[in-house]
């Protein structure tokens, strides 16, 4: 099975070198991918630039502009690769986790699988959500932080994405993990992979960016689309 892994230096830059790390120790070898997508390209640079990668394994994709986390999505879906991993830049997998997460992409390639997610029902017209699922193995209806997924998914996420209002995914500013998690034959799976490593500044109002004023407001409409649909090939 062909792997590969997209990083995004976004937000947090300085997360990148401990992240490349361990997707280069994964027993998978994928093809690491890193999307040079900062708010501060300068401070990304600088970053990297102590760390000696083996570059011929890690791509860097110079975007100019900062396309956001949907742009990831974006790249998954030209790559030819049977798995990719997108992880959040606040969000440092282990070796052992990224390849745990492969496994299961590949005894169920029919849906996403993560480590982090939420769960949504409806009560009359209101959507209530269940936030924070980790640490279990269980069926979600939106990852978040950690996506394992296959290009063509994130081609039908694409197609998703243009159907509520979002040409392209660079466009999914907030919200482009619903989408993704909506692009498979069956709801996503989180999974109980050990203890999770997070940044320090995950929860930090200034660079978090579900922390921003009306962020789970703009997720809302987009969800409610979504749940009103059946998934993709069901």
């Amino acid at each position: 099975m062909r792997t590969a892994i997209v990083l995004t230096n976004y937000k947090r830059p300085w997360n990148m070198a401990p992240m490349i790390e361990q997707c280069l120790a994964s027993v998978r070898r994928p093809e690491i991918y890193l999307v040079e997508n900062a708010e501060n390209a300068e401070n990304a640079e600088a970053a990297l630039d102590s760390h000696a990668f083996p570059f011929d394994r890690v791509t860097c994709l110079r975007s100019g502009d900062n396309l956001g986390p949907g742009y990831r999505f974006e790249i998954v879906a030209a790559l030819p690769h049977d798995v990719v991993g997108c992880i959040d830049d606040d969000l440092i997998l282990t070796a052992a986790q990224i390849d745990a997460l492969f496994r299961q992409f590949e005894i169920e390639p029919q849906r996403l699988h993560g480590v982090w997610g939420e769960r949504f029902h409806r009560n009359g017209r209101d959507i209530v959500a269940k936030r924070g699922i980790r640490g279990v193995e269980a069926e979600v209806d939106v990852l978040n932080r950690a996506y394992f997924l296959s290009p063509s998914q994130a081609r039908v996420g694409s197609r998703l994405a243009a159907s509520v209002g979002y040409p392209r995914w660079r466009d999914v500013r907030v919200g482009s993990d619903i989408i993704a998690s909506y692009a498979a034959l069956m709801a996503p799976m989180c999974h109980d992979v050990g203890p999770l490593r997070d940044c320090p500044t995950s929860n930090d109002p200034s660079i978090a960016v579900w922390r921003q004023s009306g962020f789970y407001e703009r997720r809302a409409a987009i969800l409610a689309s979504l749940m009103a649909r059946d998934r993709p090939g069901s």
